[in-house]
């Protein structure tokens, strides 16, 4: 992809960037400057055929997090090991962001979602979560 790299977490030493408005933080693998705007670009060890939804709600809070620090982010890439899925940036998935945080939110009992220890080693939240592994 042509353009500016302005973000790059693929070493992990980039900061969280946050939407103040939404309360929603995040760490996009990349982010290129194009003419048309900013480009989030999450990369996945994994293989699969379509996206997986979990993957399209990360790029959507990226998308609401870029907009509040850089400007419009018209779409985002998601990159899997077999297969590249470029993300429309709509109101519809924006909608979809906002209520999942909101009902995360809610949960009094948050959860982790993997037992993967390489997964959990690597999150830039472990040193405050309690579900950490090991």
């Amino acid at each position: 992809m042509k353009g500016e790299l302005i973000y790059d977490d693929l070493g992990g030493s980039e900061k969280p960037l946050m939407s103040r408005e939404f309360m929603i933080t995040g760490k996009p693998d990349r982010i290129m400057k194009v003419k048309n705007g900013y480009i989030p670009i999450e990369y996945k060890d994994s293989i699969h055929n379509k996206p997986l939804e979990g993957h399209v709600l990360q790029l959507g809070a990226y998308f609401i997090i870029i907009e509040e620090n850089f400007g419009r982010a018209p779409y985002g890439l998601l990159e899997y090991r077999n297969i590249s899925f470029k993300i429309k940036n709509t109101e519809t998935l924006r909608l979809k962001v906002l209520e999942t945080a909101n009902s995360v939110r809610k949960n009094n009992n948050p959860f982790r979602n993997h037992n993967n220890p390489a997964k959990c080693g690597r999150c830039p939240f472990r040193e405050v979560c309690y579900l950490k592994l090991a």
